[in-house]
């Protein structure tokens, strides 16, 4: 159960680590050793590519780096800039869940992106009461909603059926 909270939970925390630095707005623009360079013709950036800072910053992601599609490779990116502005604490945090990034399998990344939309949609006030509710649930409670959430998701990822063909003059 707690492996479950924490493959719905961790996408939000990863992007509150990035982004609970105090950074202003001056700050987090890119500088020209930061910008995100510009590739005409180039699909992606190979892992050698990035710069040493880069590379310390997203270094669980690296065996997997070449293969991580372009706009989501950006989106790491943005949280590598941010690296050198976390205290030790955030970085650790930060690279912990890049490494459980990296263990899942594509449908488990699937289900924590949308997780994240969901969470992302609500308001800051609603996310801290929704999850005070969680908590004061049962374990058996939330085993019973971790096991429906699931079932729901394998039961929306089911292909379409084939359509049924009948012999002529048959119903």
């Amino acid at each position: 159960m707690r492996a479950c909270k924490q493959l719905v939970m961790w996408p939000v925390a990863l992007l509150l680590a990035a982004g609970s630095c105090n950074v202003s707005a001056e700050q987090s623009k890119p500088t020209p050793s930061t910008a995100l360079p510009v590739r005409a013709h180039q699909s992606s950036l190979r892992w050698n590519e990035l710069s040493a800072q880069r590379r310390a910053a997203l270094s669980p992601l690296q065996t997997d780096w070449d293969k991580i599609e372009e706009d989501r490779q950006k989106k790491w990116l943005v949280i590598a800039d941010k690296f050198s502005t976390m205290d030790a604490e955030q970085q650790a945090r930060a690279q912990s869940r890049m490494h459980e990034w990296v263990a899942l399998k594509p449908e488990q990344r699937r289900i924590a992106r949308e997780s994240y939309l969901q969470a992302k949609k609500l308001d800051p006030a609603q996310k801290n009461a929704k999850w005070e509710r969680y908590q004061q649930l049962p374990e058996d409670e939330k085993q019973r909603l971790a096991e429906a959430a699931a079932k729901k998701k394998r039961l929306a990822t089911l292909p379409a059926l084939p359509p049924v063909h009948t012999a002529p003059g048959k119903p």
